[in-house]
């Protein structure tokens, strides 16, 4: 007679547990694909930002040669004809390029000697027409990335204690320009004529700069009324520059308008810069 001994019944493991199933099938695997779906999403999102990335470089670099290839064909035309329109044209987009630190130092300082070869002979009275014409191009581009409202610059946040160094070629430039620059900012068609004639007399008699006449409006983008000015301010921005501002006033005052007086302006400006703002109110 045999004499089994009876086997006790085998418990089901963890994973077979109702409970345990729910867990896996309810939460656990969702959770991981979820994971793995954001896992990818990020990798995805990665890939296209090196694509961007080195879209971004490959464009770049297309554009340094773009404007090296330019720079090569234009710099002999530097060299010809002081007076030519070809040598003004090629100053000028030489400039521009030069201003934006395209091609170094070195194609900065062949730009700037034949700028100040152009400005020598603007007021001498020997530059043309197109010769005068981009001298005053180069001249209103400098003023204007050289100007500066101290007031706004106070109120611009503090930079970050840590501040990634910039770039040699990102620092500004300026050409070097002596001929004196009269800006005429005008509110009302009215007075064109006589911002015209201003413009017409230091151009031409005087041997300045005169960029084209401005209009201005009486109250800022959000609507709220500018300070009014009911005569003819002449602006200067440095000492040096008093005389010049009150030839401007002279003139004024003997061409119709007495009531037109000098002030020097809390704006930071290079020097030989003289401002001409008509009234803008009655």
């Amino acid at each position: 007679m045999s004499t089994d001994t009876p086997v006790p019944p085998t418990k089901p493991g963890w994973f077979a547990s109702e409970g345990w199933r729910w867990l896996i099938v309810t939460i656990l695997i969702p959770a991981v694909g979820f994971g793995w779906d954001r896992l990818q999403e990020r990798q995805v999102k990665r890939e296209k930002e090196l694509d961007r990335e080195r879209g971004a470089q490959q464009q770049r670099f297309e554009d340094r040669r773009s404007q090296s290839e330019l720079v090569i064909k234009l710099l002999p035309a530097l060299s010809s004809d002081p007076g030519s329109s070809q040598r003004s044209v090629a100053l000028a987009v030489l400039s521009d390029l030069a201003q934006r630190g395209a091609g170094g130092d070195s194609l900065f300082a062949a730009v700037n000697l034949a700028v100040q070869e152009s400005d020598r002979r603007v007021r001498s009275g020997q530059a043309s027409d197109s010769e005068r014409a981009t001298l005053t191009h180069i001249a209103a581009a400098r003023d204007e990335g050289l100007r500066v409202d101290p007031q706004a610059a106070r109120a611009e946040p503090a930079p970050p204690a840590i501040e990634q160094p910039r770039a040699k070629d990102a620092a500004p430039r300026a050409f070097a320009i002596a001929t004196p620059r009269l800006y005429v900012q005008v509110f009302d068609d009215s007075q064109l004529a006589a911002a015209d004639k201003l413009r017409s007399e230091y151009a031409n008699e005087r041997r300045w700069l005169t960029p084209g006449v401005e209009k201005g409006t009486i109250a800022t983008p959000d609507g709220k009324p500018l300070p009014g000015n009911k005569v003819i301010r002449v602006d200067y921005f440095n000492n040096a520059d008093e005389k010049r501002a009150n030839t401007v006033v002279d003139w004024l005052r003997s061409n119709g308008h007495p009531d037109a007086r000098a002030q020097l302006s809390a704006l930071k400006a290079p020097p030989g810069q003289i401002e001409v703002v008509f009234p803008n109110e009655g």
